[in-house]
């Protein structure tokens, strides 16, 4: 199981994020659970692999 190192940021993003609670079909929509997963992620302060920002609206790359 592979495990992705994120930061969350509020300008800048890599991949703006939209936290969804069934059927993930978009890139940047994410469903969190509890066991089943594609992968994990860890939250850091410095040298992610990726940044993130959490939206409500227009998930994805820009």
């Amino acid at each position: 199981m592979s495990s992705i190192n994120l930061q969350d940021v509020s300008s800048f993003p890599d991949l703006r994020v939209k936290a969804v609670e069934h059927f993930p079909d978009d890139i940047g929509e994410w469903q969190f659970v509890d066991y089943g997963e594609d992968f994990t992620i860890q939250y850091v302060d410095s040298f992610p692999d990726i940044k993130i920002e959490f939206v409500e609206h227009w998930p994805g790359v820009e």
